[in-house]
């Protein structure tokens, strides 16, 4: 979803992180996994600026989604 890099100028390298973790929020059932994902992704990509922000942006979608089932 483009939504989550609104405003994301280097957002082409952030997708490149994520595809490079498989990461699939469409697809991801266990909220608890994607958080330390999430940890982990930050922690090996500190110098990405925005990377944090399209993680937390990803998460609450999931979170929402999850709440709407």
């Amino acid at each position: 979803m483009d939504v989550f890099y609104k405003g994301i100028e280097n957002h082409v390298k952030i997708k490149q992180i994520l595809k490079e973790y498989e990461v699939t929020y469409d697809k991801e059932q266990d909220i608890e996994f994607f958080d330390e994902l999430i940890n982990g992704i930050t922690e090996d990509n500190p110098a990405v600026p925005g990377l944090d922000i399209v993680l937390e942006r990803i998460l609450i979608y999931m979170v929402k989604r999850d709440l709407r089932i």
